[in-house]
């Protein structure tokens, strides 16, 4: 019982620091998609403190025009 309150303790303050700062931390990273005109997307699901937005980019390897992986915090 102590520990379950812990953690819910725990959960509460990181959501209240996400809350009162600007930045978000990922919690789901969609699958590739192609769009009509061939270019690779995945969406980033991300959670703010204040609710969850989504970030769509643009796929490429090589980190010239768009993202490889999502990155693991967002500064809003």
């Amino acid at each position: 019982m102590k520990s379950a309150l812990f953690v819910l303790a725990c959960l509460g303050a990181l959501a209240a620091g996400l809350f009162v700062s600007s930045r978000a931390v990922l919690v789901w990273a969609g699958p590739l998609e192609e769009t009509a005109i061939g270019a690779k997307t995945f969406q980033c699901t991300y959670f703010t403190g204040a609710g969850i937005i989504t970030r769509t980019y643009v796929n490429d390897p090589s980190g010239l025009v768009g993202r490889d992986t999502c990155p693991r915090f967002l500064a809003l």
